[in-house]
């Protein structure tokens, strides 16, 4: 079977990963977006393209990879000089960027420059000059360069609004693909907020079937009217080419994350402190909610945070931000991190049928990824289900980094192709609850198990967050 690629298309035979808000800043912005050349209403293609064009800038960088050999070797005791550092590998790559200032930032993709000791950047015209690196952002890809020296008459590209694209729209995506220089490809819009893609952490993707391959990462996806709408950043292939899929992180996204960048240098995302996952109707009709109800659910709150000093509490299903319906757990999670740190939200909430409002003052997201350790099988406990849990005991608590506030009881293992298999639980989780009923010990979880008739929901910390399952016994 041939295998599916999901491809940065920015380093030229480098990077493979194998697949398996605010507003965006207009050209009218009183911010030094404003230096950036307006362009006069919509004209044909060519006239779009050869002006937006200019707005394009090709991307070298240089990286070091480490020593080639040990300082000891014969070669270089022969052929090196006494107390020369050992020859370094160095590793070259190629992309794109898009000019938004007439002082010379340049917006591109953190793949394209990120880890970069060298970076140099060629205009339109040819000319070529050294880069400075403002800011990364690798939560999404985006990043900030800023060219030094006399630019000249240079022409910024203006910013457009992605929210207001519509499928089957004309997109044109300019690049330098494969080193060959300023290419334009032409297609259209096929989707938009794609995510789940495993390709950066926050996900809301623009999908076109404009050509792009490996060298126009970081370059701008346009509109008819010449306006960035998405900066080109992965593919979808069988190949390793260019086969119809291609995926653009969206201006307003990209335009937000790049104000923080030169502000601060840094992106400080809302954080609201929950566990959230798509709402089913199953669901939906176990926690009291009407089966029609579109909304996220929320699956857990964590102690100590804004969602918990607000009140927010497992099951409720959060149907709009600040009057903005939430359709999936990716757009909320988008929505709360661009809202950023220290700002007051208002959410809707279903709450066993009764609408609620809670206001929100959000904190920050901590950049901290912790490894979860998981607890080895172990054959103890009340088996039911198709699975084996036990007591959660020091050990336990040990492995899971749980504190001695929680509660609940640990999965040891699961049946290969049992229910509670298909339905998702995995050795190493904590029930909280059966039914909504908290249990603590393998003997109360088996005595509700067994009193549930039909499916049986279960609430599950994982990590560090938490999650509802449904386990249809059927």
């Amino acid at each position: 079977m041939r295998r599916t690629m999901l491809l940065f298309a920015g380093l030229v035979g480098a990077l493979a990963i194998t697949y398996g808000g605010v507003q965006l800043i207009p050209s009218t912005s009183p911010t030094f977006f404003a230096q950036a050349h307006a362009f006069a209403g919509d004209g044909s293609l060519p006239d779009v393209a050869e002006r937006a064009v200019r707005s394009v800038v090709n991307i070298s960088t240089t990286k070091k990879v480490g020593a080639r050999g040990p300082v000891d070797s014969p070669f270089f005791q022969f052929f090196g000089r006494p107390g020369m550092p050992p020859p370094t590998d160095r590793s070259n790559s190629l992309g794109s960027g898009i000019l938004v200032s007439k002082d010379g930032l340049v917006l591109t993709n953190n793949h394209v420059v990120g880890g970069a000791d060298d970076i140099r950047v060629t205009l339109s015209n040819g000319r070529e000059f050294r880069a400075e690196l403002v800011g990364t952002d690798p939560k999404s890809d985006v990043a900030v360069v800023r060219i030094m020296g006399d630019l000249g008459d240079i022409e910024p590209m203006p910013l457009g609004d992605s929210g207001r694209l519509r499928l089957g729209e004309t997109v044109l995506a300019i690049g330098n693909p494969f080193g060959l220089g300023h290419t334009v490809t032409m297609g259209i819009v096929s989707a938009k907020g794609r995510g789940n893609m495993g390709i950066t952490d926050y996900e809301d993707f623009i999908q076109t079937d404009a050509a792009i391959n490996p060298g126009n990462s970081g370059g701008p996806l346009i509109n008819t009217r010449g306006e960035l709408v998405g900066i080109n950043t992965a593919i979808v292939s069988r190949s390793g080419g260019y086969q119809g899929i291609g995926f653009a992180i969206p201006s307003d996204m990209a335009g937000a994350i790049m104000e923080s960048l030169v502000a601060d240098g840094r992106v400080s995302r809302g954080w609201l402190g929950v566990g959230i996952q798509q709402l089913s109707s199953k669901l939906a009709t176990r926690l009291g909610v009407p089966r029609d109800t579109k909304g996220v659910l929320v699956s857990g709150v964590v102690n100590g945070t804004p969602a918990a000093a607000a009140g927010l509490e497992a099951g409720d299903v959060i149907t709009s931000i600040d009057g903005e319906e939430m359709a999936n757990p990716g757009q909320l999670r988008n929505t709360i991190a661009m809202k950023g740190s220290g700002t007051k939200v208002d959410l809707n909430v279903i709450r066993k049928s009764k609408a609620q409002q809670f206001a929100v003052k959000l904190g920050e997201l901590e950049d901290e990824r912790r490894s979860q350790k998981r607890v080895r099988p172990k054959a103890v406990g009340e088996a039911a289900l198709g699975i084996v849990v036990g007591p959660l005991d020091q050990r336990a608590r040990r492995a899971l980094r749980l504190s001695a506030q929680d509660r609940g009881v640990v999965v040891r293992s699961v049946d290969p192709g049992s229910a509670a298999h298909r339905a998702g639980v995995r050795a190493g989780d904590l029930v909280v609850r059966v039914n909504r009923k908290r249990v603590e010990t393998p003997k109360a979880f088996t005595h509700r198990v067994e009193k549930s008739e039909g499916a049986v929901l279960l609430q599950v910390r994982r990590g560090v967050g938490s999650l509802f399952i449904l386990v249809d016994r059927g």
